[in-house]
């Protein structure tokens, strides 16, 4: 997991049995699906259970918990694997069209920096105002332009930051709750079955 990349993917293995499993999902979470059945308790997750795979959303305020959690159920009898994927955004799409905005908001700032002095009729009119030493890429940052790519370029960082630092310190407390609810313990890919995997 690289720095600013919200996905995270895990392997969980329960005891519990297909039904179990999805039931102690059921217990925390609102259903969208037809099937909508109320239930008692307090509620953490928003989304489609059934015990074949489960796509959830986190609603709680009070709980550090990652926003997007999805896993299929893997295996037989008592002895079911989870393998699922912690995410900070709903889809990888969104998390590449905030990096392909960043990129090529800085690709357009460096070719914009790269040109002749913008504001002037003619270049030797910013070297009789600024002389000879002051660089032309330097004073390209500062014109207007510039300025609103570099907010660009700012925004973009921030969302992935801010993120990437929640998804970061969601990650345990997440696999902690699902760990305690569905009577499992994490494993490594390794250990998980590799039909599975």
């Amino acid at each position: 997991m690289f720095w600013g990349y919200p996905f995270y993917s895990f392997f969980i293995r329960s005891d519990q049995n297909r039904g179990e499993i999805a039931a102690n999902l059921i217990d925390i979470t609102f259903l969208s699906d037809a099937n909508y059945q109320k239930t008692q308790g307090k509620k953490i997750f928003y989304g489609n259970i059934s015990q074949i795979d489960f796509e959830i959303e986190s609603i709680s305020k009070d709980k550090n918990i990652s926003n997007f959690i999805s896993g299929q159920l893997l295996g037989a009898e008592d002895e079911i694997y989870i393998k699922g994927r912690l995410s900070g955004f709903k889809s990888k799409r969104i998390f590449i069209l905030f990096l392909s905005i960043l990129f090529t908001a800085l690709g357009f700032l460096i070719y914009y920096c790269l040109q002749a002095p913008h504001g002037f009729s003619y270049p030797e009119e910013f070297y009789q105002i600024y002389g000879y030493d002051y660089s032309e890429f330097i004073y390209n940052l500062t014109t207007p332009i510039a300025l609103i790519i570099e907010g660009i370029i700012a925004t973009m960082l921030l969302i992935i930051a801010i993120k990437y630092a929640n998804f970061k310190s969601s990650v345990k407390p997440t696999l902690q709750l699902l760990c305690e609810k569905l009577g499992a313990q994490t494993v490594t890919k390794y250990e998980t079955p590799l039909l599975f995997r």
